[in-house]
Formats: structure tokens, sequence, C-alpha cells
């Protein structure tokens, strides 16, 4: 129970098995994908780590996306009977990513823009962004912890299971979880929480908090990701309301994205500095070449011109 005599939930909280999308590194978001050879195994997986330690589920709830909700029924049916019903919720879905979806990580929304119009046959302008931001998803989860949760804390104790995405997942605890930094949550990662009744956003808050582990899959894992898990950024547990962090983009939480993105935007930045010294250096060596200069001044002007393009090069 949580202070006060209130019900406390035992809410643990599962990702989706690995999906091909996942293997080759590609933005999902909304998409409909589905799960692997491999995102299956880990369910199975799953539903047997579960089965063997965990509570009695009263209420299982999952994303309508199908590498959600195929995760969610592989793990009820290999629980014991009775089994719990399972109910889809579309307010557990992933961020929309919007252009980038189908895109490898990394990819920035202007890259995006530019190849969906390109495939399109349109100007870039015409393309609606349909991303959402931290506040959109952050509205979500407290439309479902109050509607969904927050109820099942004043019946008998609830056990509760959620299906979700890593996106989700971590804003979640982010959230609710007023966490300062928040993991990366494996394939079938596992994470087991209390929540207690509140009088904050979400209706919830977390009284203690276990994992994120997928220990459980033994060899079948999901490889780690290949760039580093910064933390959450403090705008999505400070915010105290959608409103103040309306225009706070996914793009700056994401596990996933963060170095690749700052990776691009250097490169870019190095590739428009080049053309800035072009444009300064091209007419001023045209306006020389062509003024009264002896061969070896002109010569000199060049090996300058090279040498400085050069160290320019080096320098970057």
């Amino acid at each position: 129970r949580a202070s006060g005599g209130a019900m406390s939930v035992r809410l643990y909280i599962l990702r989706h098995g690995q999906t091909s999308s996942n293997k080759e590194r590609l933005v999902q978001g909304h998409r409909d994908t589905s799960l692997n050879e491999q995102g299956e195994l880990q369910a199975a997986l799953t539903a047997r780590r579960l089965s063997a330690s965990a509570p009695a589920f009263t209420h299982v709830f999952s994303s309508d996306l199908r590498r959600a909700s195929a995760t969610a029924e592989m793990v009820v049916r290999g629980l014991p009977a009775p089994h719990p019903d399972l109910a889809l919720d579309a307010r557990l879905r992933e961020y929309c990513f919007g252009l980038r979806e189908g895109l490898p990580k990394g990819t920035t929304p202007e890259e995006a823009r530019a190849l969906k119009a390109a495939q399109a046959g349109v100007p870039p302008h015409e393309l609606e962004e349909t991303a959402e931001t931290a506040a959109d998803v952050q509205a979500r989860i407290a439309s479902f912890t109050r509607s969904c949760l927050v109820p099942l804390a004043a019946a008998e104790p609830p056990v509760v299971l959620v299906v979700s995405h890593g996106g989700w997942i971590r804003t979640f605890l982010a959230s609710v979880g007023e966490l300062d930094e928040v993991p990366k949550v494996p394939n079938c990662g596992l994470i087991s929480c209390d929540l207690a009744p509140s009088s904050s956003t979400y209706g919830m808050s977390v009284s203690r908090l276990e994992g994120p582990s997928d220990e459980h899959l033994g060899e079948h894992r999901s490889p780690p990701s290949k760039t580093s898990t910064p933390p959450l950024d403090a705008a999505l547990k400070d915010c105290g309301g959608f409103g103040d962090v309306g225009g706070f983009a996914w793009r700056s939480c994401c596990p996933h994205h963060n170095a690749q993105d700052a990776e691009a935007a250097a490169r870019r930045q190095r590739v428009n500095d080049k053309r800035i010294l072009a444009v300064v250096l091209v007419p001023l060596l045209m306006g020389l070449l062509f003024s009264e200069r002896g061969p070896l001044q002109l010569i000199t002007l060049l090996v300058v011109s090279v040498v400085a393009l050069g160290a320019f090069d080096s320098f970057y």
C-alpha cells in the first residue's frame, strides 16, 4: 500500500521484441513493423521469465502497433492460466518521427525532408512534418495513467504489464519516475516498479524501480547500440506541464540519434565553411590572375592558395 492507506500498482514495463528495422537501425515510430524471428524468440523467453518469477498479472496493456501487440500476445499465452485479458491502447505507441520514419537512424529532419520530397517529386516545403514532441507523448502518458492506472490503485492490489516502445518507456521513466538519467531500454528489456497515487500531472509517482534488464534473454539479447546513451534532457522531467516543453523535439532526447545527429551536423558545418572559403578565395584569385603580374608572382599566389585550402582542410 502507498502512504495514507491507498493501494499501489505493481507495474512491469516491457519493450517489444526485435524487428528487422531494429536490426537494420531504421527509424520505426508509427510504422507498423512486425517482429522478426529473433524478436519472437525474445518474447517467448520473456514469457518464461515472467511466468517463473513475476506475480500473476491482473491486467495487460499494449501498444496497438504489431511489434508490441505480438510481443504482448506471446507473453500472455506463455503465462499460467487463467490468462489476463490483453487491452490494446494507441496511447502506448512509440513517438511519431514523421518524415524520418523508414530512414536510417541519424538522418536529420532536413535530410529526411529532402529525400522524401525527391521520392514524391514535390517541393520540400509541401511535405507536412508530423513528428511528435516530447510534450505530445507526455500527454498520452498522462491520459493513460490517469484513466487506466489510477482507478486500478483504488481496487484490489493490481499487477499490471505494459508492453510499449523504447522512446515511450524512456519518457515515462523521466516523467512519472522523475529520473535525471534514463538508460536505453533494449528489446524485451524488462522494468519493474511500484506506482502510488499522487497529485502530479500523471496522477501517479514511482516509489520503487528496478531495471531495465534483458539478462533473461541470454545469448538472444539484441546487440547494444553503437552509439552512447546520454542522459535524457532534464526538460522532460522539470517541465511541470505539457505547455512548457511544447517545442522540445524528440531528436534532442533520443538515445539513438544524438551522437549521429551531432556528427552529421559537424560534417555539414565543415562543408559550409569550405564553401564560404571558396567563395572568398576564387574571386580574389581570379582578380589577381588577370591583373598585371609576373609569372613568379602568379605561381606564388597559386601555391599560397593551395596551401591555405590544404591547411583549412587539415584543421577540420
